[in-house]
């Protein structure tokens, strides 16, 4: 929890002290004067930079409690704002706490307005903070510190409360109407030295009870509980009075040992200043500020400049993770490498121990590497007939008169037969395919006319094939070049011509 400095005002003094570690510490009294407020500054200089809370204890506070429409946003806001115009004029120490809705129809908002109503009191000890540059993080009124008292003492469950306490300021008397503060009033009385002083306290009370049956706030016969914290141990009398008085009120009294355990205070601060009951809840849980926010501007310069720090801080602790994070990767990728390192020098010396025991080599491993690569490559370059003879089937399939007697299949630039050589080729000097068949026409009744369309219709059927570059008709069954000179038996040509006989020579595209 962060260190605060704590002060707390009443028209004749001052009790100030230091909150840290979540202890209220180093307390002070000083007078409401030019002499307190030297004192007050030489306070402030020994713990510089710290902000400063302000709570006031005196008679010029109001408190009043009034519904309005119910609202929302800027609305609320602008109707609050000029309530309080209304209230309190151009006092700037003014404040309005929104304590719920009614429960009727119109369902309006309760509000309850507050306000400090001398600020010249307080002028004093505000020049001093000013003066030390010191952030002022706020006023408070004390009443508003006192709802956190309910809590710690187990007074939950009361519908209508009284806290009574004698501060340095008088007698302090704070009424909560379901666990809600309504009402709040100070009584500058002399201290309590003789059963005349129980006497007048008790009238007091009594006077506080009347006003508020006078405001509507409590009808006066309903049961009201009063609860007196005794720091100085002299209200012991107060509830037997009390209770003599008024036949509806309880009392609870709290002498300064359970003040001490309830609240975890040092016994020894309570014997410095009553006003350290209240200064403890002060620094427990800041209550509603109101202070005007010209007043505050340095501890908005100060929570952003922490807030500033927290994330600087934040972003520091951020990269020194990743950094370490890095660092942490770095080591873990050099151990890994390190020991992949050594598994391969572990696997090389296995390696080499097995390598001894083959037998030698027929020749150098660069000779081996070699006659593999070589082998690769020849592996890729092969080829199969399989294409052509698939080619040459569907041209038979279409062709049932032609009879294959043989075909003949090589690959490469000078892969030709002598009769295949001698016809013109295209793309000679390129790698293809290339082949020669052997066929013959049957049945073949002599009619020489119907074999040479069927030998012609058979060549188209194989040129129609994608993937074939040239046929070439190289031999038919009967020679029709006007050159050649006739000769022969035109009967015993008849008789021994069964079949007739053509060879076609086939050049398939370059393949990829």
């Amino acid at each position: 929890m962060a260190d605060k400095l704590l002060l707390c005002v009443c028209a004749t003094s001052a009790t100030a002290g230091r909150w840290h570690g979540g202890k209220l510490v180093a307390v002070q009294v000083f007078s409401n004067d030019q002499i307190g407020w030297s004192g007050f500054s030489g306070f402030l200089q020994g713990s510089p930079g710290i902000p400063v809370h302000i709570m006031v204890d005196v008679v010029e506070e109001d408190y009043r409690f009034e519904n309005l429409p119910h609202s929302m946003g800027r609305d609320r806001t602008e109707m609050v704002s000029r309530k309080l115009r209304q209230l309190y004029r151009n006092n700037p120490y003014c404040r309005a706490w929104l304590q719920g809705r009614e429960t009727d129809k119109r369902r309006d908002d309760r509000y309850l307005f507050a306000a400090f109503t001398n600020p010249d009191l307080i002028a004093g000890w505000l020049n001093v903070i000013e003066a030390q540059q010191a952030p002022l993080a706020g006023v408070y009124l004390l009443p508003m510190a006192s709802h956190n008292l309910l809590k710690k003492f187990g007074l939950g469950n009361t519908s209508s409360l009284l806290l009574v306490t004698q501060n340095s300021a008088g007698l302090r008397q704070t009424f909560f109407r379901d666990q809600r503060l309504r009402i709040s009033r100070l009584s500058q009385l002399e201290s309590i030295h003789d059963e005349s002083s129980i006497t007048e306290y008790a009238e007091e009370i009594g006077n506080t009870q009347l006003y508020l049956a006078a405001v509507k706030v409590m009808p006066l016969e309903d049961p009201l509980l009063v609860v007196i914290l005794d720091q100085s141990e002299t209200l012991a009398g107060l509830s037997r009075e009390l209770v003599k008085k008024q036949s509806n009120i309880l009392c609870q009294h709290f002498g300064r040992s359970e003040i001490v355990a309830k609240l975890g205070l040092a016994p020894e601060l309570l014997q410095v200043s009553p006003d350290v009951v209240y200064m403890h809840l002060l620094g427990e849980q800041q209550p509603n500020n109101i202070a005007p926010a010209e007043k505050t501007h340095l501890f908005w310069l100060y929570q952003a400049r922490r807030n500033i720090y927290a994330v600087c801080a934040g972003a520091a602790l951020l990269a020194v993770l990743w950094c370490g994070n890095n660092l942490y990767q770095q080591y873990d990728f050099k151990a890994q490498a390190s020991e992949t390192a050594q598994q391969t020098e572990w696997q090389q010396a296995q390696y080499l121990e097995v390598t001894k025991k083959f037998p030698a080599a027929p020749t150098s491993a660069e000779n081996l590497r070699n006659a593999v690569e070589i082998a690769e490559k020849i592996r890729q370059g092969e080829r199969t007939p399989e294409l052509m003879l698939s080619i040459i089937s569907r041209a038979l399939d279409a062709s049932p008169n032609v009879m294959l007697k043989s075909v003949s299949w090589k690959y490469g630039k000078e892969g030709r037969d002598a009769e295949l050589a001698k016809q013109p080729m295209q793309g000679v000097g390129e790698n293809r395919q290339t082949g020669l068949i052997e066929a013959e026409i049957r049945p073949f009744k002599g009619d020489y006319r119907a074999a040479m369309t069927g030998i012609n219709n058979f060549a188209e059927k194989l040129g129609q094939d994608k993937q074939v570059a040239s046929v070439t008709v190289i031999q038919l069954p009967l020679n029709i070049n006007p050159g050649t000179s006739l000769s022969g038996n035109t009967a015993d040509s008849r008789e021994q011509s069964s079949s007739a006989p053509f060879k076609v020579a086939l050049s398939l595209r370059q393949q990829p």
